[in-house]
């Protein structure tokens, strides 16, 4: 059985499963000196997957979805960066390099599991134990999809 892979081509597809065509992520690691070209398509492509989903499960966007039937977070209606209204017919560049760069962190369908080091430290008569292993963390996500993040909840002042 072969990988269901359909890109998001803007309009809200009801079966897309990435944001990233195999091409675009290529010429992403190509600008950054890393040759792809090697790699199966099929395994690529599962990491797309994998990646947007993973964008899609962890953060919440503004604004709303362009069509109540599709099947990712983007596009979507209300977006814009530096003041610049976004088409809600557009997937943001920022977003597909988040795709991207995480896409490369995913080792047997999995984002990387990552041993934190440490196991245990102590200080004195204080000690703590950490977990062996742990979800990575990635800030550069975050500079990636930042204009696209829900803030917290607006402040209200009461009267």
């Amino acid at each position: 059985m072969a990988i269901e892979f359909i890109v998001e081509n803007g309009t809200g597809l009801t079966n897309a499963t990435s944001y990233v065509s195999v091409a675009e992520y290529k010429q992403y690691y190509e600008n950054r000196g890393i040759d792809y070209t090697a790699t199966a398509e099929a395994t690529i492509q599962a990491k797309l997957n994998v990646a947007t989903e993973y964008i899609d499960n962890n953060y919440n966007f503004i604004g709303n979805i362009s069509n109540d039937e599709q099947a990712l977070s983007f596009p979507r209606i209300g977006l814009s960066k530096n003041g610049n209204a976004i088409d809600s017919d557009v997937i943001p560049q920022d977003v597909k390099d988040a795709v991207c760069y995480i896409a490369d962190k995913v080792k047997n369908g999995n984002i990387e599991q990552v041993d934190t080091g440490v196991k245990s430290e102590s200080f004195g008569p204080v000690s703590k134990t950490y977990s062996e292993t742990g979800q990575r963390k990635f800030p550069i996500l975050n500079k990636y999809l930042k204009p696209y993040i829900m803030a917290g909840a607006p402040l209200v002042r009461l009267a």
